[in-house]
């Protein structure tokens, strides 16, 4: 631009020098000539008036560039300054923006956080998943909320299909101290699960929220008792023949130490609702129903209620002293063993017909529990592999299981029934004086062997088995209240005495087990396709056989929903089920 207004300036002033030479000497005869003269030099001044202008104008902007430049200059020395001074992983500064980088060193989709030395990362998931013969979620029919009414299978009370749709975000937060690395996990969403809720009600979740460091974990996390692989590694359903918290968490404060070569072991204190999912039953009040069981805990906000028909589980939010668990676990490259304890305090109510100080109570106890669980990987395969948990618990069967209610209806009139509570109690008949809890005895067994096709197909094959019984004197107890009508009469070897149930009516007992006892397995498989990374398509295939409680013929019981009052014959009774689900995944973590 420089050059054309000099070349401009130039021409003009030669155009003066020309037109002043012909002025000088002239001796003009027109004055119309030197009027034209005149007027063409006012003109060219004109114009070099407005080149000079510009001229100042760009010079001006020019200078301002300038100091704009060394400003930027400065700027950019503080920002290299500070970033000498600043901590490791933080990315570069280039006038006020911070340019995230990735932080490799706790995996993909880990990235630092500007201006700091924590990384984090963001991730989730989306759900849609589709069952036949279970909820939405994979609960069998018949089992836990499951049992009334799904468990009667009428076409007004049970749906022929449920859905489980469900957006999950999770994050993943880490900062390293001079004690170690401080972690933060939280994962949560939002869901519809039918048939316990509808696509108008969606519900909030969240299955994690916890924080690490220096050894402590606090917060929501998976239960330190559970030793075994989460049953989402295997399964897409929640079987009931395992106690495991994965689906769900466990609030707790706890402990872990590391001391090298793959040897840990932890301590904890857990929220007993974790684990928890019966409770203690006074059997001189109403506690157990076709499909529910409501319990007379001596805690907060821990019973259930039954109204019409339909069963509402309690808060379990009430306690006066935690579950106490501890686990040692050995991990190596062909896979790991570990093994895990429990205490679980058992507290009921008031003994009598209703809770009141004057009736007293049995002394609390304390119920347990043990595990031992492994898996192997199998030399020379592409990644197989076999594994086995096995649980026993007194007073504490929430640790081997999750099916602590059975309501089954088959085919005819023919039906399975189960209760499973931490323990029971009385103060009348065998019990006259009040009775000390009898804690109820559940062990379990579950294995998983997993086969990888290629990196883009897998199958698992599993299966579980459960057995729940009751010593003698709590079987009495039970009995003692069957709905043998009079009152007074004998069934099961004991006289009927004051409140039903359970709702059973087996006459004398003649030719019925005349045992609260049961037993069920489930065996499944599943098998899933990645197309591409982060997208699961898969089918789970599984069969329940519920070993039912009261065995026998001509068991007279109350209308429940569209199934009518009648005789039953009280037999075992088989759900199959089908899930399949499509799954994005991305950045996915735990």
């Amino acid at each position: 631009m420089y050059r054309r207004l000099g070349s401009g300036i130039a021409c003009s002033l030669l155009v003066l020098g020309a037109l002043q030479s012909e002025v000088t000497p002239a001796k003009a005869s027109d004055d119309a000539d030197l009027k034209l003269i005149l007027q063409r030099l006012d003109k060219l001044e004109k114009e070099n008036s407005a080149l000079r202008t510009q001229i100042r104008q760009i010079e001006g902007k020019t200078v301002a560039t300038e100091k704009r430049s060394v400003q930027a200059e400065k700027t950019a020395k503080s920002a290299e300054a500070a970033m000498a001074s600043a901590p490791a992983g933080v990315g570069p500064v280039k006038g006020r923006i911070l340019y995230v980088r990735e932080c490799e060193m706790y995996g993909p989709g880990f990235f630092y956080i500007p201006g700091t030395p924590g990384c984090m990362k963001i991730g989730g998931y989306a759900r849609l998943q589709g069952a036949l013969g279970a909820s939405g979620d994979g609960v069998v029919n018949g089992a836990d909320f499951m049992a009334s009414p799904e468990g009667r299978q009428t076409r007004t009370d049970s749906n022929d299909a449920n859905y489980q749709a469900r957006a999950a975000m999770s994050l993943d937060v880490r900062y390293p101290t001079e004690w170690g690395l401080l972690r933060g996990y939280v994962r949560g969403g939002f869901q519809n699960v039918t048939p316990t809720n509808s696509a108008n009600a969606p519900v909030v979740w969240w299955d994690r929220g916890y924080a690490e460091f220096a050894g402590f974990t606090v917060g929501k996390q998976r239960s330190f008792f559970d030793m075994f692989d989460p049953v989402s590694s295997y399964t897409y359903g929640d079987p009931r023949t395992t106690g495991d918290t994965d689906l769900y968490g466990a609030i707790m404060a706890g402990y872990t130490a590391r001391f090298g070569n793959g040897f840990s072991a932890a301590i904890a204190l857990e929220d007993p609702g974790a684990h928890d999912r019966g409770g203690v039953a006074n059997m001189s009040m109403s506690q157990m129903f076709l499909g529910a069981l409501v319990t007379n805990n001596g805690l907060a906000g821990q019973g259930g209620s039954f109204t019409g028909g339909t069963f509402s589980s309690g808060t379990l939010h009430g306690f006066n002293t935690p579950d106490i668990i501890a686990n040692a676990r050995l991990d190596q490259a062909w896979g790991y063993i570990g093994a895990s304890v429990a205490g679980h305090k058992v507290a009921a109510g008031y003994y009598g017909g209703a809770n009141s100080t004057i009736n007293g109570h049995p002394d609390d106890k304390w119920g347990y529990a043990a595990s031992v669980a492994g898996k192997l990987y199998i030399p020379g395969m592409r990644g197989d592999s076999i594994g086995a948990n096995f649980v026993y618990s007194k007073g504490a069967p929430g640790y081997a299981t999750k099916g602590n209610v059975w309501q089954l209806y088959g085919s005819g009139n023919s039906a399975a029934f189960a209760w499973l509570p931490d323990g029971v109690y009385d103060n009348v008949g065998v019990a006259s004086g009040g009775s000390s809890i009898e804690l109820t005895t559940a062990w379990s067994i579950n294995g998983v062997y997993q086969h990888i096709w290629s990196p883009q197909w897998m199958t698992d094959v599993y299966g579980g088995y459960t057995s729940v019984s009751f010593n003698q004197h709590a079987t009495n107890m039970i009995n003692q209240h069957l709905p043998t009508p009079p009152v007074g009469s004998t069934a099961c070897g004991v006289l009927v005495l004051g409140t039903v149930q359970p709702p059973l009516n087996v006459g004398t007992g003649a030719g019925n087990s005349c045992s609260p006892d049961f037993s069920f397995w489930q065996i499944g498989t599943r098998t899933q396709y990645n197309p591409v990374q982060w997208l699961d398509l898969g089918v789970d295939v599984s069969y329940t056989r519920l070993n039912t409680a009261y065995a026998g013929p001509n068991v007279t019981l109350a209308a429940t929903g569209a199934r009518p009052a009648g005789t039953y014959s009280i037999d075992n009774q088989s759900v199959l089920t089908v899930l399949g689900r499509v799954q994005i995944n991305f950045n996915p973590g735990q």
